[in-house]
């Protein structure tokens, strides 16, 4: 299987630039837990990951996904 190369158009990176406050590039680049520490400095609280409840998703797809 070929890999497929994403890309995204200009708005959708400068949305992203804007909810964040990182370069596009720069988010490419960087590790999980230095984005998660800048976003949590630039909101002022900490990030919660929580689980959510869909009945249709009991009993499918990966365990490790879904518990993160």
């Amino acid at each position: 299987m070929a890999n497929m190369a994403i890309s995204l158009n200009k708005q959708s990176r400068a949305s992203i630039e804007k909810a964040t406050g990182i370069s596009y590039d720069e988010l490419l680049t960087m590790d999980v837990d230095l984005i998660d520490a800048i976003i949590e400095k630039r909101i002022g609280k900490r990030l919660k990951f929580k689980p959510f409840a869909d009945s249709q998703l009991i009993g499918r797809g990966s365990v490790y996904l879904y518990l993160n």
